[in-house]
């Protein structure tokens, strides 16, 4: 009797000890077993037709948990304790620097009034305007009569414009992707006295462009040193009223991409040579000219000049000129 008070909520031990209830309680409590045992059973056959029948698997539906208690202090607690980092509320202001500070007067304060300090309300923003920078360049003048002048900083030497100004220009032209006139016309807004040609100038012409081109020249040798095998592609598209080509070269290391005016098949071993200019006119390269039919002749010519290193295309092609090698 004490198993089967305690598989009932509440029960009525008087109740319990009548020989047709404890009768009917067994009864009950033998078939919940049996249709567990079928419901177990009806689910396996029901997963065994689905995997027959290739259908998707049952979906595990969690219990409802509407019918749970609240969690106690203890439990809400832990489960705090395995949110993951970051997901707690923080004051986004709480640590912003402050540039400015402007005070709000209250209006209207009357006699008697007394003073109570500051409330404190912070606003992001931000500022963009003209910033023309006048160098005051010291001019002294040394024992023996000569002229001395103070140098410009590195940056500016040379320059109209300053490195902030022409950073910003870059920075909006590549990722902003804003368009020359517009960034002609927004400088322009700002009282900046630029003009169409030279924004395009700092754009093809500035050195911190030519860095860049270095470093991405100095990391795609670097990349194509340490790959065993690479992939490339090209596409075309007219630029200026000509045909152009962009040939794209990567390996899960390093992704390189280069715009030319032709697609040959010189183009491309000029590409893969990246800043490397300079011709080689070794035993390969007379073995290849050799198997394209090249004539005795100017075999002969170039087997004479073999282990000549030229600088460029046009030290080859005056190179060649000398040798009177015009045509093959």
């Amino acid at each position: 009797m004490k198993k089967r008070l305690d598989t009932i909520p509440k029960a009525d031990k008087r109740i319990l000890e009548h020989p047709y209830v404890g009768h009917l309680h067994d009864v009950v409590s033998r078939l919940v077993e049996e249709l567990t045992a079928q419901k177990g059973k009806i689910e396996e056959l029901e997963a065994e037709l689905r995997r027959l029948k290739k259908l998707p698997k049952k979906p595990k539906l969690e219990a409802s948990k509407l019918d749970e208690e609240p969690p106690g202090e203890e439990q809400a607690a832990e489960e705090e304790k395995k949110k993951r980092p970051g997901s707690e509320k923080r004051s986004k202001k709480k640590d912003l620097p402050i540039d400015e500070y402007r005070e709000v007067k209250v209006e209207g304060v009357g006699p008697g009034w007394h003073f109570g300090g500051y409330q404190d309300y912070v606003v992001q923003s931000i500022e963009v305007r003209r910033n023309n920078i006048c160098y005051r360049r010291e001019v002294y003048l040394n024992p023996e009569g000569e002229r001395v002048v103070a140098s410009l900083p590195p940056g500016v030497q040379g320059h109209d414009f300053g490195e902030e100004l022409r950073r910003y220009v870059i920075y909006l032209y590549n990722e902003c992707h804003v368009t020359q006139p517009l960034i002609y016309q927004h400088l322009n807004t700002l009282g900046v006295d630029i003009s169409k040609g030279q924004v395009n100038n700092i754009l093809n012409e500035d050195p911190i462009i030519e860095l860049f081109s270095e470093e991405m020249e100095s990391v795609f040798m670097a990349g194509m040193a340490a790959s065993e095998e690479v992939r490339a592609d090209d596409t075309s598209a007219p630029h200026q009223g000509r045909k152009e080509f962009c040939t794209c070269i990567n390996t899960d290391l390093f992704t390189y991409f280069k715009s030319t005016a032709t697609k040959s098949r010189v183009n491309f071993l000029q590409i893969l040579q990246g800043p490397n200019k300079d011709y080689h006119l070794n035993e390969e390269a007379i073995a290849y000219c050799e198997n394209q039919g090249l004539t005795a002749g100017y075999l002969a010519l170039l087997r004479a000049h073999q282990g000549s290193i030229l600088s460029d295309i046009e030290a080859f092609e005056s190179f060649l000129e000398q040798l009177k090698v015009t045509a093959v």
